[in-house]
């Protein structure tokens, strides 16, 4: 990235809005979520931004122009309260069916982490996605859905407000979802959703049916489909919520990681490797290939990297799989 072109760029916008210049609220928009994608930090040009999005009538904003603000919002970590109060009233203008499934996830975890107190908005969130369905015009992808599910168990959220109707509706949904929808990433997103304790607690046996679905759904994409998050998320949520092709799901997406390489499995994907290696000490999974491997790729990555966490779950992995562990990095 060009950092001096991107700190030209936001001194050209904080100058117009010196100057009187007053900004809609896509354009706000697009600046913000420019400026976070490409992650670069000017708190001057998050406190004008914040000031222009006050000088913007509630009823002129969009549900993608407050979605995209929040996420900016979101990412910087903090926001005046005015602002969020503004964005509320906003809200308060949309009507639920003007809302798509993304849009409401990405506000609803924007809402969850800037801690903001008002049931109201997520209230109105919850409505908005109830209205969704998984055909026709407004139809929910499995992607999008896996975000609700995900900013709805937030436990920010669900301190303030009553989740149950939001995750039993999205579960019928991702039940009745064409498998055609499916990518290995929005299956192993929408496993990892439903395999929250909270919300499989929520909506009891239909957690099983929904990571049974898309678990089986996986062994049918061909290898060169996974990353080793997509991978390391399908197997650690079919150990922590068991069902019937759980083994047959690991053994095979076992062979899919032993076929990544040392630069996939880097320093970048150690998360992912913790998260396989908790997975099939869970299972039971025994896989010398698999763990000679990963033992490979762990010591070819800076100590520096690690985390306690991650630490832990390779350790005892290796410590539980006996004869593995002559390769315990």
């Amino acid at each position: 990235r060009d950092v001096a072109l991107l700190v030209h760029l936001t001194s050209s916008a904080r100058r117009l809005h010196m100057t009187g210049c007053q900004f809609g609220a896509q354009a706000i928009a697009n600046i913000m979520n420019a400026a976070a994608r490409l992650d670069f930090t000017s708190d001057e040009l998050n406190r004008d931004m914040a000031q222009a999005t006050l000088l913007v009538r509630p009823e002129h904003f969009d549900t993608q122009a407050i979605s995209v603000i929040m996420n900016s919002l979101s990412k910087a970590g903090e926001c005046a309260p005015q602002v969020l109060t503004h964005l509320h009233r906003a809200i308060s203008c949309m009507q639920p069916t003007d809302w798509t499934g993304q849009a409401v996830g990405i506000t609803v975890n924007g809402l969850a982490n800037l801690k903001y107190p008002e049931a109201g908005a997520l209230r109105l969130m919850r409505d908005a996605a109830m209205t969704l369905s998984p055909t026709g015009v407004r139809a929910l992808d499995p992607q999008a859905l896996a975000n609700i599910v995900n900013a709805f168990a937030r436990p920010h959220v669900m301190e303030l407000l009553d989740t149950q109707p939001l995750f039993d509706r999205m579960a019928d949904i991702a039940l009745e979802l064409s498998p055609l929808k499916y990518s290995a990433q929005a299956a192993a997103l929408t496993a990892r959703a439903f395999a929250k304790p909270t919300v499989a607690r929520a909506v009891g046996g239909r957690a099983e049916l929904v990571i049974g679905k898309v678990a089986e759904l996986s062994e049918t994409f061909p290898a060169a489909d996974w990353s080793p998050q997509a991978a390391a998320m399908m197997m650690l949520s079919v150990a922590e919520v068991p069902v019937p092709c759980s083994i047959s799901t690991t053994r095979y997406l076992n062979q899919v990681l032993l076929g990544m390489t040392h630069y996939q499995l880097g320093p970048g994907a150690m998360r992912s490797i913790a998260m396989v290696c908790a997975a099939i000490e869970q299972l039971d999974v025994c896989d010398l290939a698999l763990l000679r491997h990963l033992s490979h790729c762990i010591q070819r990555s800076p100590l520096s990297i690690m985390r306690p966490m991650w630490v832990r779950s390779i350790s005892t992995c290796y410590v539980h799989f006996k004869e593995a562990q002559l390769d315990l990095p």
